[in-house]
Protein backbone atom coordinates (compact mmCIF):
# COMPACT_ATOMS: atom_id res chain seq x y z
CA UNK A 1 0.00 0.00 0.00
CA UNK A 2 1.56 3.16 -1.05
CA UNK A 3 1.44 6.57 0.99
CA UNK A 4 -1.18 8.50 -0.53
CA UNK A 5 -3.22 5.23 -0.32
CA UNK A 6 -2.43 5.12 3.66
CA UNK A 7 -3.24 9.10 4.06
CA UNK A 8 -6.70 8.09 2.23
CA UNK A 9 -7.31 5.53 4.70
CA UNK A 10 -6.36 7.54 6.99
CA UNK A 11 -8.29 10.68 6.21
CA UNK A 12 -11.73 8.37 5.29
CA UNK A 13 -11.16 6.86 8.87
CA UNK A 14 -11.12 10.49 10.42
CA UNK A 15 -13.99 11.46 8.31
CA UNK A 16 -16.20 8.39 9.04
CA UNK A 17 -15.52 8.86 12.67
CA UNK A 18 -16.32 12.75 12.86
CA UNK A 19 -19.43 11.51 11.16
CA UNK A 20 -20.41 9.13 13.72
CA UNK A 21 -19.60 11.09 16.43
CA UNK A 22 -21.43 14.07 14.98
CA UNK A 23 -24.19 11.81 14.58
CA UNK A 24 -24.72 10.89 18.39
CA UNK A 25 -23.78 14.54 19.18
CA UNK A 26 -27.01 15.70 17.54
CA UNK A 27 -28.63 13.12 19.48
CA UNK A 28 -27.38 13.42 22.67
CA UNK A 29 -28.34 17.30 22.64
CA UNK A 30 -31.34 16.75 21.11
CA UNK A 31 -30.35 19.28 18.43
CA UNK A 32 -30.76 21.66 21.04
CA UNK A 33 -29.49 25.13 19.23
CA UNK A 34 -28.37 25.88 22.86
CA UNK A 35 -25.46 23.09 23.03
CA UNK A 36 -25.06 22.15 19.74
CA UNK A 37 -22.23 24.09 18.73
CA UNK A 38 -20.34 22.32 21.62
CA UNK A 39 -19.66 19.66 19.30
CA UNK A 40 -17.13 21.69 17.18
CA UNK A 41 -15.48 20.87 20.27
CA UNK A 42 -16.88 17.42 21.71
CA UNK A 43 -16.80 16.02 18.47
CA UNK A 44 -12.79 16.26 17.61
CA UNK A 45 -12.21 15.23 21.19
CA UNK A 46 -14.34 11.98 20.71
CA UNK A 47 -12.50 11.45 17.66
CA UNK A 48 -9.03 11.85 19.82
CA UNK A 49 -10.28 9.66 22.03
CA UNK A 50 -11.26 6.76 19.80
CA UNK A 51 -7.67 6.80 18.16
CA UNK A 52 -6.36 6.73 21.49
CA UNK A 53 -8.37 4.03 22.13
CA UNK A 54 -8.35 1.67 19.06
CA UNK A 55 -4.98 2.91 17.34
CA UNK A 56 -4.67 3.93 13.80
CA UNK A 57 -6.81 1.96 11.19
CA UNK A 58 -6.11 -1.30 10.14
CA UNK A 59 -5.09 -1.25 6.65
CA UNK A 60 -7.67 -2.75 4.40
CA UNK A 61 -11.67 -2.27 3.98
CA UNK A 62 -12.66 -6.20 5.14
CA UNK A 63 -10.83 -5.10 8.08
CA UNK A 64 -12.43 -1.61 9.15
CA UNK A 65 -16.08 -3.12 7.80
CA UNK A 66 -15.50 -5.94 10.18
CA UNK A 67 -14.54 -3.59 13.06
CA UNK A 68 -16.89 -1.81 12.92
CA UNK A 69 -19.26 -3.92 12.73
CA UNK A 70 -17.86 -5.37 15.91
CA UNK A 71 -18.70 -2.26 17.50
CA UNK A 72 -22.05 -1.87 16.86
CA UNK A 73 -22.20 -5.11 18.14
CA UNK A 74 -20.58 -4.25 21.41
CA UNK A 75 -22.51 -0.83 21.69
CA UNK A 76 -25.71 -2.90 21.58
CA UNK A 77 -24.46 -5.68 24.33
CA UNK A 78 -23.55 -2.72 26.60
CA UNK A 79 -26.90 -0.92 26.01
CA UNK A 80 -28.71 -4.47 27.05
CA UNK A 81 -26.55 -5.14 29.33
CA UNK A 82 -26.69 -1.62 30.76
CA UNK A 83 -30.18 -1.81 31.09
CA UNK A 84 -30.76 -5.18 32.81
CA UNK A 85 -28.22 -3.61 35.22
CA UNK A 86 -30.56 -0.94 36.28
CA UNK A 87 -33.43 -2.95 36.45
CA UNK A 88 -31.46 -5.26 38.84
CA UNK A 89 -30.25 -2.46 40.95
CA UNK A 90 -33.70 -0.98 41.26
CA UNK A 91 -34.96 -4.66 41.96
CA UNK A 92 -32.54 -5.33 44.81
CA UNK A 93 -33.13 -1.28 45.89
CA UNK A 94 -37.29 -2.16 45.85
CA UNK A 95 -37.27 -5.52 47.37
CA UNK A 96 -34.38 -6.17 49.43
CA UNK A 97 -35.58 -9.36 50.68
CA UNK A 98 -36.00 -10.20 46.95
CA UNK A 99 -32.77 -9.73 46.14
CA UNK A 100 -29.10 -10.27 47.83
CA UNK A 101 -26.90 -7.44 48.72
CA UNK A 102 -23.68 -8.86 49.75
CA UNK A 103 -20.71 -6.99 47.97
CA UNK A 104 -17.56 -8.17 47.23
CA UNK A 105 -14.02 -7.39 45.64
CA UNK A 106 -12.47 -8.96 43.10
CA UNK A 107 -9.61 -9.15 40.68
CA UNK A 108 -9.67 -9.52 37.08
CA UNK A 109 -6.91 -10.40 34.55
CA UNK A 110 -7.36 -8.98 31.53
CA UNK A 111 -5.69 -10.42 28.28
CA UNK A 112 -6.12 -7.52 26.07
CA UNK A 113 -2.79 -6.42 24.94
CA UNK A 114 -2.83 -3.32 24.16
CA UNK A 115 -3.08 -0.07 26.68
CA UNK A 116 -5.94 1.35 25.00
CA UNK A 117 -8.35 -1.81 25.15
CA UNK A 118 -7.59 -1.91 28.76
CA UNK A 119 -8.75 1.10 29.47
CA UNK A 120 -11.81 0.77 27.52
CA UNK A 121 -12.59 -2.50 29.28
CA UNK A 122 -12.24 -0.79 32.28
CA UNK A 123 -14.60 1.90 31.79
CA UNK A 124 -17.10 -0.39 30.21
CA UNK A 125 -16.75 -2.71 32.81
CA UNK A 126 -19.25 -0.48 35.10
CA UNK A 127 -22.33 -0.85 32.35
CA UNK A 128 -21.80 -4.53 33.45
CA UNK A 129 -24.56 -5.19 36.32
CA UNK A 130 -23.32 -5.20 39.27
CA UNK A 131 -19.44 -4.58 38.26
CA UNK A 132 -17.90 -1.13 39.25
CA UNK A 133 -14.16 -1.31 38.55
CA UNK A 134 -11.87 0.62 41.20
CA UNK A 135 -7.97 0.46 40.03
CA UNK A 136 -5.86 -1.28 37.17
CA UNK A 137 -2.51 -2.09 37.56
CA UNK A 138 -1.38 -3.45 34.63
CA UNK A 139 -3.87 -6.46 33.28
CA UNK A 140 -5.00 -6.49 36.64
CA UNK A 141 -8.09 -4.82 37.38
CA UNK A 142 -9.75 -4.39 41.07
CA UNK A 143 -13.76 -5.48 40.49
CA UNK A 144 -16.10 -4.15 43.17
CA UNK A 145 -18.98 -6.57 42.81
CA UNK A 146 -22.74 -6.06 43.99
CA UNK A 147 -23.79 -9.58 44.90
CA UNK A 148 -22.56 -13.27 45.05
CA UNK A 149 -25.43 -14.57 42.79
CA UNK A 150 -23.82 -12.55 39.90
CA UNK A 151 -21.51 -14.48 37.52
CA UNK A 152 -19.33 -11.36 36.76
CA UNK A 153 -16.29 -12.98 35.66
CA UNK A 154 -18.54 -14.96 32.63
CA UNK A 155 -19.68 -10.62 32.06
CA UNK A 156 -15.98 -9.60 31.64
CA UNK A 157 -14.77 -12.10 29.62
CA UNK A 158 -17.85 -11.78 27.57
CA UNK A 159 -17.05 -7.55 27.55
CA UNK A 160 -13.24 -8.17 26.77
CA UNK A 161 -14.19 -10.46 23.90
CA UNK A 162 -15.98 -8.00 22.24
CA UNK A 163 -13.70 -5.14 22.88
CA UNK A 164 -10.77 -6.97 21.86
CA UNK A 165 -12.74 -7.79 18.29
CA UNK A 166 -13.48 -4.30 17.79
CA UNK A 167 -10.13 -2.88 18.51
CA UNK A 168 -8.66 -5.85 16.51
CA UNK A 169 -6.08 -6.66 18.91
CA UNK A 170 -3.52 -9.30 17.74
CA UNK A 171 -5.24 -11.98 19.87
CA UNK A 172 -8.57 -11.72 18.30
CA UNK A 173 -6.58 -10.86 14.19
CA UNK A 174 -6.54 -14.41 13.12
CA UNK A 175 -10.59 -14.94 14.59
CA UNK A 176 -12.53 -11.79 13.79
CA UNK A 177 -15.54 -12.87 13.86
Amino acid sequence: MGRGERRRDMIGSVLARAAVASLLWVAVVEADGGVLSYGMVAVPLAVAVSYVLTGRPARGRAGRWKRGLASVRLGGWLLGRSVLGGIDVARRAVRPSGARVDPYWTTYRTSLPTEGARIALVFLMNLIPGSLSASRDGDLIEVHVIGTDLDVEAALTALESRIARAAWTPSTAADPS
